[in-house]
């Protein structure tokens, strides 16, 4: 491939809530990104850890969304923990590039941490709770206090890594 860089098919999910199609009352995150939107892909050998990390932060409104047009949501896709691109950089290429930088599994373990409390979130919205799932993404509570720590982490690791 003379000067393209190779793009993993798995880290092609914008997010594992962030491209959407709506299939009557229920979302499902898309197998591609949207036509031209290559860049929401994680290309090998450049990862950018901010933007993956904004895109975890949308997660949150797209919740909200869901909760809002009382959407069904796929609740193993968002326990998947690498299928954002966070995730499958954190358990594929950075797995077998940074294993000994000391600040690598609790990066890991924050964010799978977060897609712990995401599918908690997800499973209220999916029993109908809505107000108990809006009350879960609210400030303070364990799922935003884990996606802080999954920041603060992935900020770490990307100082101590030199990325």
């Amino acid at each position: 491939m003379s000067g393209m860089a190779s793009i993993r098919r798995g880290a092609c999910y914008d997010s594992m809530l962030a491209i959407w199609q709506i299939q009557g009352n229920s979302f499902s995150p898309c197998i591609a990104p949207a036509e031209g939107d290559a860049r929401n892909c994680h290309i090998e050998g450049n990862m950018n850890l901010e933007d993956a990390l904004a895109k975890e932060g949308e997660v949150r409104p797209k919740l909200l969304a869901a909760i809002a047009g009382q959407y069904q949501l796929d609740v193993k896709g968002v326990a998947r923990i690498d299928a954002c691109v966070l995730g499958n950089w954190l358990h594929g290429e950075a797995e077998s590039k940074f294993p000994l930088v000391k600040s690598y599994t609790p990066c890991v373990e924050a964010h799978d941490a977060f897609h712990a409390e995401l599918e908690k979130v997800v499973r209220q919205i999916n029993l109908g709770e809505y107000e108990q799932a809006k009350a879960m993404l609210g400030n303070g509570t364990p799922c935003t206090k884990a996606f802080v720590a999954m920041v603060a982490a992935t900020r770490q690791f990307k100082k101590d890594a030199r990325l």
